[in-house]
């Protein structure tokens, strides 16, 4: 599945809006990008989808806009936004590879310049019984562990910022992708990051879910991405709950935030991921662009299943 996100220039970034439409840079209200992901088949058209990807605007509830982000200037493009459920084939690398490649193929064939993956889409965040652990390890709040070091890769130098590092040299994109990383002893649930000059650097996930708790060492630095498109501020899922970081990325001149997620197993809930992300960019000013992984959030936004 994937969402198109048109990049306007700063700070006027929209939603859900797929090639060829351009919008008018002016500044908009913050927007909420999680989720405006229609099914498309792998050979499919985003055409029968482009009347039902409606912006999500937060809420301004009478006030003024929040104040504008420093004027900056960069390149029209297009965000490949991938939705995919790597936990439906947990710990299958070989066949969600070859599914989130047809995405992101999909993706570089609609114009993307940018293509963000959901976190756990390479080996699967959990399954409705199973989990990455660390050695030793066999039991972990009731789900039954994986040894994450029979997988867990060098980032720079493993197989998936390899693979990807070479994509996004062929296409000329940036490819943000989700990596089990091995790091000595310790073990990370990291974002790489690939551009057309091959490997860029990695993200590691700050605040973690009891899910990560059972094999990953929390990250410690933050990372912007500089673009020809704009500068982005990267995290990954729990990182972005009402996050301290939304405010340090702004105060470092990033235009919007983006991030890789395993979130929304509510989406009509009270805590689903729209309700929050809107929250989010009126009380902080910030623009999301966030590629998740959960199914059912286009159906619950009324979207064509």
């Amino acid at each position: 599945m994937l969402a198109l996100a048109a990049l306007l220039t700063a700070p006027a970034l929209a939603a859900g809006l797929p090639l060829p439409l351009r919008l008018p840079p002016t500044v908009m209200r913050p927007l909420v990008v999680p989720v405006l992901t229609p099914s498309v088949p792998l050979n499919g058209s985003l055409t029968p989808f482009l009347d039902q990807l409606p912006l999500l605007r937060a809420p301004l509830d009478g006030k003024a806009p929040p104040a504008p982000l420093p004027a900056a200037t960069f390149a029209p493009g297009v965000m490949g936004l991938i939705q995919y459920d790597g936990d439906a084939h947990f710990g299958d690398y070989d066949h969600n590879l070859r599914q989130l490649t047809a995405l992101a193929l999909q993706a570089v064939a609609n114009g993307s310049k940018l293509i963000v993956m959901p976190e756990g889409s390479s080996y699967g965040y959990a399954s409705q019984d199973e989990l990455w652990c660390k050695p030793g390890m066999t039991v972990f709040r009731g789900k039954r562990c994986r040894d994450v070091s029979a997988v867990a890769e060098r980032v720079p130098g493993g197989r998936s910022a390899e693979y990807w590092s070479a994509f996004a040299r062929q296409h000329g994109v940036y490819v943000l992708f989700s990596v089990l990383e091995a790091d000595d002893e310790n073990f990370h649930n990291t974002m790489g990051v690939a551009g057309p000059n091959g490997f860029e650097g990695k993200y590691r996930k700050r605040r973690l879910y009891y899910t990560d708790q059972a094999y990953a060492t929390p990250g410690t630095d933050s990372f912007i991405l500089d673009t020809p498109y704009g500068r982005f501020g990267l995290l990954i899922c729990l990182d972005a709950t009402d996050s301290p970081y939304f405010k340090d990325y702004k105060d470092a001149g990033a235009s919007a935030v983006i991030v890789a997620m395993d979130w929304d197993d509510d989406p009509a809930g009270q805590h689903s991921a729209v309700k929050k992300f809107r929250e989010w960019a009126a009380k902080d000013g910030v623009n999301f662009y966030a590629a998740d992984s959960a199914p059912l959030l286009w159906l619950a936004l009324g979207g064509a299943w």
